[in-house]
């Protein structure tokens, strides 16, 4: 072979040694780093299916109907039957400390017996009163019968005397005599008529008088009688008991400036609510939302509860009361599950009637509730943190096969926190960046964080987890 030839084939050779190298070195400086870069790139799919925008919120059970269980007197408690059991309508459940009462029932036995003493005493002196004034008029009465027999015997004497004057049988002496006594014994009549009507009179006056002694006797006795059904009254009410069958739950109240159950030791009063007796045969949930969302909420829409206490367990219902006025989720007025939250959010409260079941639901069950604001069928749908905006441009990073990325603009609709709706710009089933691949990692980051803040501010849905359904 000519020296010429060999040149001729060693300079190809020599151009493939200096071209291998220099594309392994590019592959792996660009091609290999590229590939590298976008692979350590969270993506996500592009779902097509049905969509639903859904508001998030944790929430509470209680029962839709629900018996008071109210004090009738005051007291402090001393045993209560434990929170939960199962009650039956009469079935006592609370005591109060009866110590003062059984006290003052015991002094006011002591005082009704003196009054019933009183009263047998005054009706003894009554009838001794009655007997002594009966005795009296008989014997004024006696009196005078005698006083006018003896009248009507000096009467007879002066006519017997003046016919004897009249005969000159006897003296003008005799019969002055005679006509003495007649006046006299007048006079004596007289007298009895005057004393009977006194004895009468006092007679009538001890009767009333006594009546009024027994009357105010017997007045005592029946108001030491009321006082004392009255104490039996309150000893009775010591022990409250159940107004009808359910499941005892045990109110709130303020204790050292927190709100606690009441519990042995409390004070309480008339009238005051001690435990609820909910009817489980009927559930309610409820939330609080967000002033900035309640325009949302209407009555009817569609429910999903999920609690902690049932595993798996998924529960229906609807929307059927929304509170007109908010209150304060760091206030005393807000329920007490929701109090840890900070002071100055306004909320209101959402009741959903759910449906019924045969699950072992329970008031105070803490729930996870998604309200059904607005459903999409056929959609396409990628997390929100996918959509990059420039200006009034919005677009996405799609891998393609090659491991690289292309751009591609798109429209968006609704969504919620965590995914929105793609109107236009992608087919679905697309593997799309969460992050611009395009840019450093610290400046993605930082990209992502003001997106995040900025769709934070833009949205109001909660940051429960994501409420999105798959197409099937």
């Amino acid at each position: 072979m000519t020296l010429m030839k060999k040149i001729l084939i060693g300079i190809p050779v020599l151009l493939l040694l200096l071209v291998i190298p220099i594309g392994m070195t590019y592959y792996k400086n660009h091609i290999k780093k590229k590939n590298t870069e976008t692979t350590n790139i969270p993506t996500a799919l592009a779902k097509k299916g049905d969509f639903e925008i859904l508001l998030s919120e944790v929430g509470t059970l209680d029962a839709l109907k629900s018996l008071t269980v109210n004090s009738k007197g005051q007291g402090k408690i001393i045993k209560l039957i434990p929170e939960a059991s199962l009650v039956k309508e009469g079935q006592e459940i609370v005591w109060m400390d009866p110590s003062d009462l059984e006290k003052q029932i015991k002094e006011m036995e002591d005082s009704l017996k003196s009054t019933q003493q009183d009263l047998e005493k005054t009706k003894e002196t009554q009838r001794l009163q009655i007997y002594q004034n009966d005795m009296s008029v008989a014997a004024s009465k006696l009196s005078l019968e005698n006083t006018k027999l003896d009248y009507s015997d000096a009467t007879i004497k002066l006519a017997k005397n003046q016919r004897l004057f009249d005969a000159q049988v006897i003296p003008e002496t005799t019969l002055e005599d005679a006509k003495l006594r007649v006046l006299s014994q007048k006079a004596s009549v007289e007298k009895s008529e005057l004393s009977l009507s006194q004895v009468e009179e006092t007679r009538k006056s001890n009767l009333i008088s006594g009546q009024i002694q027994l009357a105010q006797a017997e007045a005592r006795l029946k108001e030491s009688n009321r006082k004392m059904q009255e104490l039996k009254d309150k000893l009775k009410e010591t022990v409250i008991t159940a107004p009808g069958n359910g499941i005892i739950i045990y109110e709130m109240m303020w204790r050292g400036g927190d709100r606690t159950k009441i519990q042995e030791g409390d004070q309480v009063w008339p009238r005051m609510s001690i435990a609820q007796l909910p009817d489980l045969t009927r559930m309610i949930n409820k939330i609080m939302v967000d002033e900035i969302d309640i325009s949302k909420i209407k009555v009817g829409q569609d429910v999903r509860i999920r609690l902690d206490a049932l595993s798996g367990v998924q529960l229906k219902g609807k929307i059927t009361k929304i509170a007109t006025l908010a209150v304060d989720k760091g206030a005393g007025d807000a329920p007490f599950w929701m109090r840890k939250e900070a002071s100055g959010v306004k909320a209101f409260e959402v009741v959903a009637e759910i449906d019924p079941n045969d699950y072992p639901l329970r008031p105070g069950m803490t729930s996870k509730t998604q309200v059904l604001i607005e459903k999409f069928s056929n959609v396409i749908y990628i997390p929100r943190e996918a959509v990059i905006t420039s200006g009034s441009h919005q677009y996405v990073f799609v891998a393609n096969p090659r491991g690289g990325y292309e751009r591609k603009e798109v429209k968006t609709g609704k969504g919620d926190s965590n995914y929105v709706i793609i109107t236009s710009g992608l087919n679905g089933n697309e593997k799309v960046f969460l992050r611009d691949p395009s840019k450093p990692l610290k400046s993605s980051e930082q990209d992502a964080r003001e997106k995040k803040e900025k769709d934070s501010n833009e949205s109001s849905a909660p940051t429960l987890p994501s409420p999105t359904v798959p197409a099937k």
